[in-house]
């Protein structure tokens, strides 16, 4: 902002069209990078599915999302682009609310179905978001934006995601506190819960100690899981208000 001709020039921010431009980018950046890593943890850490299942569910996505930038490409002209940017947005939108919605019971098909779905809507604004970021700059106000553009194509999505990653855990330990009232308050249903898992290590193990700890490890770990499931409901509601933002802009 100072200097004459610095390294990296802020000055293309001054201009509200791409600034606006280059914010619904890096709003659209945010959503790829973040939801994949969210379901990647989702798939192996909370569903305990094996690498190739996982790579199932995120294959769809991959399959739509290059049918959709083929068709853009094909079908797409100056006059559709802005709408098709919009429509994708909010097919991610869709997408990315209706997979907050999803727990430790959730059906592979139905995920698979999901990430499909929001994997079109990827495709589909792929090519319309880049383009008014660069659109009526001449060639010297190009190279001068590039610097920007470089930083803001991975840095913001990173600083998001990590920000959101420090708000799933606590709202995981927040949960965990809220399941722990509710095994309190109910109880009855707990102990039963609990004798039966008691007795089911019994006749498993065969043996009459170390029941006690099993039977809470995976107590535990139930309530654990679940806690993270409704914090991952949470994080993905953020995200999709935040691409929803991205289509209104």
């Amino acid at each position: 902002i100072v200097m004459p001709t610095p390294l990296i020039s802020l000055r293309p921010l001054a201009c509200p069209q791409y600034a606006g431009a280059l914010l619904v980018k890096i709003i659209y950046s945010i959503n790829i990078y973040t939801l994949i890593d969210l379901l990647s943890n989702y798939m192996v850490r909370m569903r305990g599915y094996q690498w190739w299942q996982g790579s199932v569910v995120l294959l769809s996505a991959l399959v739509l999302m290059l049918a959709a930038v083929c068709a853009g490409l094909h079908f797409g002209t100056s006059a559709n682009r802005k709408a098709r940017l919009v429509i994708g947005l909010i097919v991610m939108t869709v997408a990315t609310w209706q997979l907050s919605a999803i727990d430790l019971y959730t059906s592979k098909a139905w995920i698979g179905l999901l990430v499909a779905v929001w994997g079109a809507g990827v495709g589909l604004a792929a090519v319309p978001v880049m383009m008014p970021v660069f659109e009526g700059l001449t060639q010297e106000q190009a190279f001068s934006t590039a610097g920007i553009f470089n930083i803001t194509r991975f840095l913001p999505a990173f600083i998001i995601g990590a920000t959101l990653g420090i708000l799933m855990s606590r709202t995981t330990d927040a949960q965990v506190d809220r399941l722990r009232l509710r095994i309190t308050h109910n109880r009855p249903a707990v102990s039963a819960t609990v004798a039966h898992m008691k007795n089911e290590f019994t006749i498993r193990n065969h043996q009459t100690n170390g029941q006690d700890k099993q039977t809470q490890a995976v107590l535990g770990a139930w309530v654990r899981a679940n806690a993270r499931a409704f914090a991952f409901q949470s994080i993905l509601g953020y995200l999709a208000g935040l691409t929803a933002a991205g289509a209104v802009l």
